[in-house]
């Protein structure tokens, strides 16, 4: 998830995410075996997980997204949104970019990817207050924890053009679901995914 998360996470990142991915990868083994049993809802302490604990998500963004899954289509609905009511802006952002990446993990074979990230652009305009609720939509695969991140860019209008407000001090992206799909993983739809070092047993 790099190219949604950046380089801008705070210095705790690593080990705090570390902390809930080894707590459920722990819940989830056969300690007879070593092999791993995971369900839909195995992931569930991922859910809200900030990157960025200095700038958290939920201080940004006041509504209540829904993600739902059917078949291998996943479908994130957001609410019509009050700008001025609904979202907080730092001072000088002219506008803000609301990122929305899925990642997949196949955890049977050790393979990953990313689905194309969808993008929503929100004026810091009263004249443009209201933004119409909407449906994004992602095609996933069967039998793979997929995992859905907000991401917001904050934009500032300069004489030179637009500057990215972003920085280590102030980055909102968190995970939003992490979700085990029902179904059975195919070999050949996830082989020329990037590889991981994970596998289950």
């Amino acid at each position: 998830l790099k190219n949604i998360v950046t380089d801008f996470y705070d210095g705790t990142m690593v080990y705090r995410f570390k902390t809930v991915v080894q707590q459920t990868m722990r819940q989830a083994m056969y300690h007879q075996t070593g092999g791993y049993h995971f369900t839909t809802n195995t992931f569930d302490k991922l859910n809200g997980f900030e990157f960025n604990a200095d700038s958290p998500v939920n201080n940004i963004l006041f509504v209540q997204p829904v993600q739902t899954i059917n078949g291998n289509i996943l479908t994130i609905n957001l609410p019509e949104i009050h700008v001025s009511e609904d979202m907080k802006f730092p001072r000088k952002a002219g506008s803000r970019f609301l990122n929305i990446a899925v990642g997949m993990y196949d955890l049977t074979y050790g393979h990953k990817t990313i689905c194309p990230v969808q993008t929503i652009e929100i004026p810091n305009d009263s004249k443009n207050d209201v933004i119409p609720a909407q449906e994004l939509t992602f095609e996933i695969e069967p039998g793979c924890l997929c995992v859905s991140v907000f991401s917001f860019q904050f934009i500032q209008k300069t004489f030179s053009g637009n500057q990215i407000m972003n920085s280590k001090g102030f980055n909102p992206v968190a995970v939003f679901r992490a979700v085990m799909v029902d179904g059975v993983v195919d070999k050949q739809r996830t082989e020329n995914w990037q590889e991981m070092t994970f596998a289950q047993n």
